[in-house]
């Protein structure tokens, strides 16, 4: 990765100072109107968005375009459909992460921002309003919860880990191959959590309550910030094939490293197997 420039940004603290702004201004909003009726829209049969969604990511992408004028700003409310992480830096930011909770009223949910500089991620927020979490993490500097710092699980063997799953928007095509890898991993681990919200999947294997997740079909603001949380508290994010992360890539496997393997080992042939019949 190159390190242009993340010297002096992170000498100054203009990186966690923008943190920690805009993730008071994102709460802010989610809080205000967390249990109260909002209209909620669909943009797709199970994919909803809400006023909160909108002018969360609204206010916070004024207040970083005021703060770094020259960084680029990729959001879900209003990405474009281009892969346009490219040189400098990029803001990449899910304003509420977990919208379908939220608008049924279930107290799990979160803000996530993230920082990528030359395409690798620098620093990262998540916060999880109701329990007044704040997940941070900053290249080189390690990952925290509030102030304690964080550490992925000691986990060597799946029948003595707890996994965590999610299940894509566009489930109804994916349907065997979800339910495939999820028999595998509930024959073979401790038990299953799908909670329905990925930056805090990720957070919970950075403080090593949850020991392995995996997912199919996320998007670069779902992990922008929590990739980082996970790599920072010692654990190993790639995708299904064991290769190098791609947020755009759309596959993830996050873990704690004495079980990535054995992970990678069951999801790896079952997306094999379902990519080749696609391809058919």
């Amino acid at each position: 990765m190159s390190n242009r420039g993340a010297t002096s940004i992170f000498r100054d603290r203009a990186v966690e100072r923008t943190l920690r702004e805009a993730a008071d201004i994102g709460v802010a909003i989610l809080r205000k109107y967390h249990g109260r009726k909002i209209n909620v829209e669909e943009k797709g049969a199970v994919d909803l968005v809400t006023r909160a969604d909108r002018e969360a990511e609204d206010r916070v992408f004024k207040y970083l375009a005021s703060r770094h004028p020259g960084h680029a700003l990729i959001g879900e409310e209003s990405w474009d459909g281009s892969c346009n992480l490219g040189a400098g830096y990029t803001w990449i930011l899910d304003p509420l992460d977990g919208t379908t909770n939220f608008a049924h009223g279930l107290d799990h949910h979160a803000f996530s921002l993230g920082l990528m500089l030359d395409g690798e991620p620098v620093a990262g927020v998540v916060v999880d309003p109701q329990r007044d979490h704040v997940y941070r993490a900053l290249l080189g500097r390690g990952a925290f919860r509030n102030r304690k710092r964080l550490h992925v699980s000691s986990a060597t063997r799946l029948g003595h880990s707890l996994m965590a799953t999610g299940f894509p928007y566009d489930r109804r095509d994916h349907l065997d191959e979800l339910f495939e890898c999820l028999r595998e991993f509930l024959l073979r681990s401790r038990g299953i959590r799908r909670m329905g919200v990925a930056s805090l999947d990720l957070a919970l294997v950075a403080s090593g309550q949850i020991d392995g997740y995996y997912e199919k079909t996320l998007h670069a603001w779902d992990v922008a910030a929590g990739m980082l949380l996970v790599t920072e508290a010692g654990g190993r994010i790639t995708d299904f094939s064991g290769r190098k992360f791609d947020p755009f890539g759309r596959t993830l496997v996050a873990s704690a490293p004495g079980i990535h393997g054995a992970m990678i080992r069951i999801i790896k042939p079952i997306r094999a197997k379902y990519e080749a019949a696609e391809q058919q």
